[in-house]
């Protein structure tokens, strides 16, 4: 089996990805393509790289014909039924009718032609907008994909699928992801060049989510907010982080806080949720609600929309 990624987004780091199907135990040899499309709607390959196998390298040389990238990513069969693969694998006997794809256009220029005898494919959404598709392609002289197989396939889906989303890049332009791994190697940078600086505060809030449990924390370090996702593929541990650079905040004299409350006031001014703000501070829930309320009185204030236009 050999797969293939059709990236949706330049950034979309497919390491990770392939890693997640390879750990699903149903192949060795890996192929990648990715594909975008730019403003004009004209897709275009911007990158590919192969296993070891034959057909892998037979694919890949195919793939890149110019007057194949034109098909990637329509494969009319799979994209009649965009809802039955969101986030869950079909194959062709899926979407096909098996008597007329045999001499279908889709199947005598593309598939047969690359040696494609089977696929199985997930579209990965963010939302409504697809961020992925991920093909797991059967290659050569051999048999479509068995129960047994697909199966193994699904197990890791959902993994899969939120591999994908977790290293989609979101559109705003002022985010900066970080990849690291779990001793802080950097392992992916979106910038075209790592900040030091940056990365001093992605190395810092990977210190802080290696102590916690949970797959996912939002922090301050100093005047950045800070998202890090744990991501874990065949036995590797890795750390998506999301860095927001904010303004320094100042609270007009509306009100007189503690500094428990200011505290607690400024990181939801940022956007931080009550359980964001409780792993942040080491506090529980309730007790973030309560010096909420208690500085929403003070202040004036009613809900965090206004509380935000406290703060300039």
């Amino acid at each position: 089996m050999n797969l293939s990624v059709e990236l949706h987004a330049s950034t979309l780091d497919v390491e990770p990805i392939l890693a997640a199907v390879a750990d699903a135990g149903v192949t060795e040899d890996v192929a990648v393509c990715g594909v975008c499309a730019d403003d004009a709607d004209r897709i275009r390959l911007y990158g590919f790289g192969a296993g070891p196998s034959d057909s892998a390298r037979r694919f890949l040389r195919f793939a890149t014909r110019p007057t194949q990238r034109a098909l990637w990513g329509t494969y009319a069969p799979f994209e009649r039924t965009p809802e039955a693969q969101r986030d869950r694998f079909c194959t062709l006997k899926d979407v096909v009718d098996p008597v007329s794809w045999p001499s279908s256009p889709m199947f005598q220029q593309l598939y047969r032609p690359a040696g494609v005898v089977d696929e199985a494919r997930m579209i990965v959404c963010a939302g409504e907008v697809i961020v992925a598709r991920v093909a797991a392609l059967r290659l050569g002289n051999t048999s479509p994909f068995d129960e047994g197989e697909l199966r193994r396939l699904r197990r890791r889906q959902t993994h899969i699928a939120e591999v994908a989303r977790a290293t989609y890049n979101l559109p705003s332009a002022a985010d900066t992801q970080v990849v690291l791994g779990a001793n802080g190697d950097l392992l992916h940078w979106s910038e075209p060049e790592p900040d030091d600086d940056l990365l001093g505060v992605a190395r810092e809030a990977v210190a802080r989510h290696r102590e916690r449990a949970d797959g996912r924390l939002a922090t301050m370090v100093g005047s950045h907010r800070v998202r890090t996702r744990r991501l874990h593929s065949a036995g590797h541990t890795s750390y998506l982080v999301q860095i927001d650079p904010c303004q320094p905040l100042r609270l007009h004299p509306l009100g007189r806080l503690t500094a428990r409350q200011q505290q607690v006031a400024e990181l939801a001014a940022v956007g931080l949720s009550t359980r964001e703000i409780a792993e942040t501070l080491d506090r529980s829930a309730h007790t973030v609600q309560t010096l909420l309320k208690h500085a929403y009185a003070r202040l004036g204030v009613v809900n965090r929309v206004e509380l935000a236009q406290l703060f300039e």
